[in-house]
């Protein structure tokens, strides 16, 4: 099949697999799982004094990867409102001219947030909407139809903490939400949403 004909991971991905971008070791063996996409982590996954070094970590690994699988990688960026959100734009521009497969913003709310990073990282940067409150579930249709937004993401355990909600295991009470988030990405034309994340190991 032709390089251009090939599924975008990114588009058709049903698993994804997060790895601290400080454990280069750990993107080897994730992207050897079977999972469809790995996220390498630079928000929660790092502490504060680590986040210098992950991006180092994370641009010298990416960089040793075959192209296939360097286009199954997402890096989670730290939100705009964080003093190292800068920092991680400047880091992932030549990443994604080299072929990363996407970047994941958290805390998703505005449009104008998102059109920055848009405008800081290029057009070639696909971007996952990672939604994790209410204001951002409230401005869903406009996240999704956002430049360069390919797929919206719900944060389920910090929504519930933004809400003050304590969900019961099977989370029915978020079932309402979960549709909105299939209902927007179909009024976009964009591909399923992706669900939140598990702790189970």
């Amino acid at each position: 099949m032709a390089a251009d004909k090939m599924p975008n991971p990114l588009a058709t991905a049903r698993s994804l697999l997060f790895v601290p971008a400080t454990r280069s070791d750990r993107m080897v063996r994730a992207l050897q799982s079977g999972a469809d996409l790995v996220v390498c982590d630079l928000e929660d996954a790092v502490p504060p004094d680590q986040k210098d070094a992950a991006r180092a970590h994370l641009a010298q690994r990416l960089h040793a990867l075959a192209s296939p699988d360097r286009a199954r990688c997402v890096v989670r960026i730290n939100a705009a409102e964080t003093t190292w959100h800068s920092a991680d734009l400047k880091a992932l521009a030549p990443l994604l001219d080299a072929g990363l497969g996407g970047v994941m913003v958290p805390k998703s709310e505005q449009v104008g947030a998102l059109a920055m990073v848009a405008q800081a990282l290029g057009p070639q940067a696909a971007l996952i909407a990672l939604v994790e409150s209410l204001a951002g579930w409230d401005a869903l249709d406009r996240l999704a139809t956002a430049d360069q937004v390919h797929r919206l993401a719900f944060g389920h355990l910090d929504f519930q903490l933004d809400l003050g909600m304590r969900c019961e295991p099977g989370e029915r009470e978020l079932d309402a939400v979960r549709f909105a988030f299939v209902a927007a990405s179909r009024r976009a034309g964009l591909p399923a949403p992706i669900d939140g994340v598990t702790t189970a190991t």
